[in-house]
């Protein structure tokens, strides 16, 4: 059985990585950005959700090795 533990961690000026343009990362950017962090979004694509002026895209796929 899972026991999830919460955690609070200050991001602010923290650099964050986020895998992937769509939907779900759309998600983890609003949040991410709400809490001041310098987002990266590494993907090939961004969905409309995703305003690239207030991240840094690394226009890259990401393969599993």
């Amino acid at each position: 059985m899972n026991y999830p533990y919460p955690i609070n961690i200050d991001l602010t000026r923290k650099r964050v990585a986020v895998i992937g343009g769509g939907k779900v990362a759309a998600r983890k950017v609003t949040g991410l950005l709400d809490a001041k962090a310098n987002v990266f979004v590494i993907s090939p694509t961004l969905c409309d959700a995703i305003d690239p002026a207030k991240i840094t895209w690394i226009k890259k796929r990401v393969r599993d090795r």
